[in-house]
């Protein structure tokens, strides 16, 4: 779609950055792709995954556990910066 895509993954959600959890997640009953797999999906299109930093500290989470391909950190204020940016289409899920 030729459409720039990040996601910021906030609160516990940091969590599926972390190694081999979305492995280990199915999004539904039939069980037919993990998390990961629509995750690393995303990646091979070109979107971008940022890890929120105060996230990771609450959680746990440190840099050498993230999966490949994580684009880096970016806490609030960065997510805010893009929320308000009128270039951009925020999403919330």
């Amino acid at each position: 779609m030729g459409t720039e895509v990040e996601m910021y993954f906030t609160s516990r959600s940091v969590r599926l950055l972390e190694k081999g959890v979305a492995d280990r997640l199915y999004p539904g009953p039939a069980g037919n792709r993990t998390v990961f797999e629509y995750m690393a999906h995303a990646l091979e299109q070109g979107a971008k995954f940022y890890a929120c930093s105060q996230s990771m500290v609450a959680h746990d989470v440190r840099a050498e556990m993230l999966i490949e391909g994580v684009a880096g950190q970016a806490g609030a204020t960065t997510w805010m910066g893009r929320c308000m940016d009128e270039d951009w289409v925020t999403l919330v899920y």
